[in-house]
């Protein structure tokens, strides 16, 4: 990369198309293509597991800790 760039000549928002639909990105695992939805719901199935049963992992328990830390 150079140190620096010359954009005298660059119009802004040339590219910049707000009616373009976002598509949320696929993650890859070892049998494919997963869609963001399949990956959150794999992702909070694992921390169920993992969390299950542990009165400190809970949302409120965070935000309770978040709270006496930042001293409000």
């Amino acid at each position: 990369m150079k140190d620096e760039y010359d954009f005298t000549g660059a119009t802004r928002g040339k590219f910049h198309r707000p009616e373009a639909e976002m598509v949320p990105p696929a993650r890859l695992d070892a049998t494919g293509l997963v869609p963001v939805a399949q990956a959150i719901a794999n992702a909070q199935a694992l921390a169920r597991q993992h969390t299950a049963d542990v009165p400190e992992t809970s949302v409120d328990a965070f935000l309770a800790n978040r709270r006496a830390d930042s001293g409000e």
